[in-house]
């Protein structure tokens, strides 16, 4: 599966690899929006424990935009499979 900046372009992909790259970015997506969750606790437990470590809760914060990202290209590919089952 390859990320890039530029639209692509779905329509030359067969119905069968968009099937499955929905699927694939639908656990990709789960996985990391629960990475960041338990990075979120973790840098709250530790910062309360440790004063110091306070820029560990930042984290999470600075990598949510990811989220935005993958949930788009998943939203793209399923509008994508229900034109073609139309």
């Amino acid at each position: 599966m390859k990320f890039n900046l530029q639209e692509p372009d779905l329509t030359n992909i067969s119905t069968e690899q968009l099937q499955q790259e929905a699927k694939i970015i639908k656990r990709v997506l789960i996985a990391f929006a629960i990475m960041l969750i338990l990075l979120l606790f973790l840098g709250i437990y530790v910062s309360l424990n440790n004063l110091g470590l306070f820029s560990l809760v930042i984290v999470p914060f600075i990598l949510s935009p990811i989220i935005y990202v993958i949930a788009k290209k998943s939203f793209l590919i399923k509008l994508e499979i229900q034109n073609r089952e139309m």
